[in-house]
């Protein structure tokens, strides 16, 4: 009795830690952004919701239904099952009929991670670039910032966080651009936590006239190598425009000085990836993006 009080005793002081709870146990919920060419920051999100466990060719998964959340309406995403075993997640491919790795935790920097597409047979080959320890809600966690192997660009990177997966979308992604965006929020039975300072099914309406205006500025051409072209069909004076990296970071900002509905920005400095732009037209804001060849 004593050895059982002793035992029950340190086990109360014992620092929980992010391996406590299988990876997508049921109740466990995600929000992520959606990425639109929207005039708004914030046009929707995608909520995963871990629904049930079932069994796939005789291993027991859990169920995760993905919905889209887009101004008005809703609509189912994905449909993915999952399962953990020891440091590895495996997500069912479809297209194949087997698991496949989706994640893989307890990593060093320098080691490699092969991860296959959703659906294809083909993979991609990830190195870990940094490893680093956070707190969540009191939670000891390891975060694994993960770099496609071999490539000249930073629109593949991802951030694996123990027990919550990946920041950038809820699997790897390679087709761009993606619908899916940043990860907004992440619960299950031991956390509860906003990645933002927005809630996390926050959708931000278009106006109409906001659709109209964003309809009349015309970016072009897309991709891009050397230079964009900002036109306004309405005749409409551009006076300022900010380019944003994929991450927020403000990388140039150019104003116009001359009454002209057309003007040319030079980008080939940039490095190749996904950007954000912001462009300000009268008294309004243009939310844009285009891609850097």
């Amino acid at each position: 009795m004593r050895k059982l009080l002793l035992i029950s005793v340190i086990l109360l002081f014992i620092k929980p830690t992010a391996f406590s709870q299988d990876f997508g146990a049921v109740g466990t919920e995600w929000h992520y952004n959606l990425n639109d060419f929207s005039p708004v920051d914030r046009p929707g999100y995608i909520h995963y919701k871990s629904v049930k466990d079932t069994v796939i060719n005789g291993q027991t998964t859990h169920k995760i239904i993905g919905k889209k959340y887009y101004q008005q309406s809703v609509s189912l995403y994905n449909v993915l099952y999952v399962y953990k075993f020891n440091d590895t997640v495996f997500l069912y491919n479809f297209g194949l009929n087997k698991f496949n790795i989706m994640m893989v935790y307890n990593l060093n920097q320098g080691d490699t991670l092969e991860i296959y597409k959703f659906y294809y047979s083909n993979s991609y080959k990830y190195v870990i670039d940094t490893v680093y320890n956070i707190l969540i809600d009191g939670i000891n966690h390891k975060q694994y910032k993960i770099k496609l192997l071999n490539s000249t660009t930073n629109q593949y990177d991802n951030i694996i966080t123990d027990r919550i997966g990946l920041h950038n979308s809820f699997f790897i992604q390679h087709w761009i651009p993606r619908w899916e965006g940043s990860i907004r929020c992440f619960k299950d039975r031991l956390i509860d936590t906003n990645f933002n300072n927005y809630p996390c099914d926050e959708i931000q309406f278009v106006s109409i006239n906001e659709n109209k205006l964003t309809k009349n500025i015309k970016l072009y051409p897309n991709p891009s190598k050397e230079n964009i072209i900002l036109e306004n069909t309405d005749k409409k004076r551009i006076h300022n425009l900010k380019i944003f990296a994929i991450n927020g970071k403000l990388i140039k900002e150019v104003s116009f000085t001359n009454q002209k509905n057309k003007e040319i920005v030079s980008v080939k400095e940039l490095p190749k990836g996904i950007y954000f732009v912001q462009v300000l037209v009268e008294d309004n804001l243009v939310n844009l993006k285009f891609i850097k060849e």
